[in-house]
């Protein structure tokens, strides 16, 4: 028996669909216009647990496009191999409508309820400045509303998400990797009718995935993939136990740096059967020839198809604790790829991707970061919080209006800015200075450096931790501009020589007539200038 082709078109409403998530919708990428990103592919739900689907007992398309009209509500339109619209399919309707609206994030948004009290003691000093970042970034931007959920399918996203590992293409070579893996571990589906022949390639639900005793003989290709994961685990993986978690760890049998070579050798050792050699390269081939990256996919593979790990189940202790155990021990798994798939293929709200970004968020606005050496500190952080997969989609759309001196965050957060030396700038002097008064009033950060001295050119007094220049370097000539900050903040040392630069008119001229340039403490500093 064959799939089915695509056929169909069913139009359906999402009433109240928020209009200002239409820039965040994108149907294909400008690389690939023959991909849809949309993808969808459900069982009904009345099989039973032991009845193993067949070929024409699934439903599976992608969105085509989406109209607003003038009371918010989208008009939907999907392409399907099922006629939806014919009774005789009602069993495939309600799973088909649950997952688009899945893939838009509407049916599990972020509200201000889920980021009102996030931290409990004694972090919780940091749930005021994430709901003054809500006010200032979501409620104008986003229509107070942030999408979240299961944003790509569990099985596709598997590829999606580790081709994001160290990704330096950023999301559009994610992309073109993800859909060279589609095209060669998945089916193609025709189309037929009106429907227009586009790259649809399925891959198995993840039902069938991690059902152990299923043989995928209808992805004949993707069967041959779980069997390489199979051998490899076996054969190159030991396991890691964390906090009731068991993962694969990979066990570098080559001296040095893993790379291209070592990957090649154990993609044609003799433990790879001999009719997936060419097919475990592919797979390297797939996922841009990086040696990694293949590593982490065969190792999470089959941790899923062996039922190791189940990424919905996941708690924000657990998360906390992948984080703490796999940076300290090589296993060549990565903790923000299982947490980002997590979070977006299965909408666990605990999972929380972590990059340069998000790390910045947690030492500086949000100061949740700790201080003290301890071993598990990121275990120590997500146990007393919640919802962290949640408020990362907040932490992320205000990084990207900062990044790029959006409107929506364009007088705040420059704490998070980078300065010459490639690092976060913190929070210092100058950046809190120009920072939005309701942010900064009830900023951790800037809470905890406000009594520190602040020195002006050489007038370095002892105890100073803050060394601000400005223009002539001296303290004595007049209508004078801020150069740079140096000091310890917080976390590490810190420059700060680009805010009074990006933000020039946020300074008084130094010095003032209350101020000839002795020592101030942060707070005086800011209040005079």
């Amino acid at each position: 028996m064959a799939f089915e082709s695509l056929a169909y078109r069913y139009s359906f409403n999402i009433p109240n669909f928020p209009e200002r998530w239409l820039p965040l919708i994108h149907f294909y990428d400008p690389d690939l216009p023959l991909f849809p990103i949309y993808y969808f592919h459900v069982l009904p739900e009345d099989l039973s647990e032991n009845h193993r689907p067949r070929d024409n007992e699934r439903a599976f398309g992608y969105i085509e496009k989406m109209n607003i009209s003038e009371n918010n509500a989208a008009e939907v339109t999907i392409i399907s191999n099922k006629d939806l619209s014919n009774r005789a399919n009602d069993r495939y309707l309600e799973p088909v409508t649950n997952e688009v609206k899945e893939r838009f994030g509407v049916r599990d948004p972020v509200t201000t309820d889920n980021i009102r009290n996030v931290f409990s003691a004694p972090l919780n000093r940091s749930n005021r400045v994430l709901s003054e970042i809500w006010e200032r970034v979501v409620s104008n931007a986003y229509g107070n509303l942030l999408p979240f959920g299961r944003l790509w399918d569990e099985t596709l996203g598997l590829a999606r998400f580790v081709a994001s590992w160290y990704s330096q293409s950023g999301r559009k070579g994610e992309l073109i990797q993800t859909h060279y893996f589609a095209s060669r571990f998945g089916v193609r589906i025709q189309s037929s009718g009106q429907v227009p022949q586009l790259d649809f390639f399925l891959l198995p639900t993840i039902k069938e995935l991690t059902n152990s005793n299923n043989p995928l003989v209808s992805f004949p290709e993707y069967s041959k993939l779980v069997r390489i994961a199979r051998e490899f685990q076996q054969n190159y993986c030991s396991t890691i136990n964390i906090d009731s978690i068991t993962l694969s760890k990979f066990r570098n049998p080559f001296p040095g740096n893993f790379n291209t070579s070592g990957i090649m050798s154990i993609l044609r050792d003799a433990c790879i059967p001999q009719d997936c050699r060419e097919l475990a390269i592919e797979c390297f081939n797939a996922f841009g020839k990086g040696p990694q990256r293949t590593v982490i996919f065969l190792m999470l593979l089959d941790d899923l198809r062996q039922n190791r790990l189940n990424p919905s189940a996941l708690t924000s202790p657990q998360c906390g604790s992948i984080y703490d155990s796999l940076k300290r021990e090589s296993t060549y798994q990565s903790p923000k790829a299982i947490q980002i798939y997590a979070q977006q293929s299965f909408g666990n709200p605990s999972a929380m991707p972590i990059d340069t970004w998000i790390e910045t968020f947690l030492k500086w606005p949000l100061n949740v970061w700790p201080i003290e050496r301890i071993p598990n500190k990121y275990n120590y952080v997500f146990s007393l919080a919640m919802n962290l997969g949640k408020v990362e989609r907040l932490l992320w759309v205000t990084a990207q209006a900062r990044k790029v001196h959006s409107s929506a965050c364009n007088d705040a957060l420059w704490c998070m800015k980078y300065s010459s030396n490639r690092k976060p700038r913190g929070a210092n002097p100058l950046a809190c200075n120009i920072c939005l008064d309701a942010i900064r009033s009830c900023c951790p950060a800037f809470e905890q450096i406000k009594d520190k001295i602040i020195s002006f050119n050489n007038n370095i007094p002892q105890g100073a931790t803050f060394f601000v220049k400005t223009s002539a370097e001296n303290n004595t000539t007049p209508n004078q501009s801020f150069n740079s900050c140096r000091g310890k903040s917080i976390y590490s040392e810190v420059l700060d020589d680009f805010s009074p630069a990006d933000e020039p008119s946020g300074f008084s001229s130094f010095p003032t007539s209350r101020h000839t340039g002795n020592p101030l403490s942060v707070e005086e500093f800011v209040r005079i200038y």
